[in-house]
Order: C-alpha cells, then structure tokens, then sequence
C-alpha cells in the first residue's frame, strides 16, 4: 500500500547520545531526514513509505536511539501515513475491513 512516515522528535526523550551521533552520521542520513538530525526542525515527511523505512533503520542505527523513559522510549517517533485518496477508494460501511486495509490490526 502506497504511504509515508511522519517524524518527529520526542520532546520527552533528550537522547544526547543520538543526537550527537546523528550530527556525526549526516554524510549517511537519507536526504529527507537530513534537517531533523541536523537540529534545524523538529518534524519531516519522506517522500515514500519505503524511504522513510530507510529514514527509521539508519536513525535506530546510531547509539542511544533506545532507552529513554518508558513514555518516551525512542529519540523520535514515526507514524505511518496513508494518503487521502486511497481513503476515498475505500468502503467505509465495515470499520473492521477499513482497519485491515491500513495495517491497524
């Protein structure tokens, strides 16, 4: 299914290790994440669902990604985006179908 990830950082989980690391890690870090890492927003979008799968496996790579407190325990969180036309293309009569279409349950 066509669809992006979201990112931003969690205000909750300082992870100065990461960051650190993100800064020295900048050559490696997919273009779309690049001004997250590098300090200058707090939130992106990648351009597919398959880059941002490759934004999340470089930045859970780099030390201190894990082990923040349990509220907060990555140094950003993603969430998957579906687009808005393939909600209009779907039945929404059957909630329980909806949810299997988007990976939900």
């Amino acid at each position: 299914m066509p669809g992006y990830l979201s990112v931003t950082l969690d205000w909750e989980n300082k992870a100065p290790v990461w960051w650190e690391s993100a800064r020295e890690n900048l050559a490696t870090c997919p273009l779309w994440l690049r001004p997250v890492a590098d300090g200058r927003t707090t939130s992106a979008m990648s351009p597919s669902l398959r880059e941002g799968e490759e934004g999340r496996t470089w930045a859970s790579s780099l030390p201190g990604y894990e082990g923040g407190p349990p509220h907060a325990p990555t140094a950003l969180v993603w969430c998957e985006l579906v687009p808005l036309g393939l909600f209009r293309s779907l039945d929404f009569r059957d909630s329980q179908s909806l949810l299997e279409e988007v990976n939900v349950v």
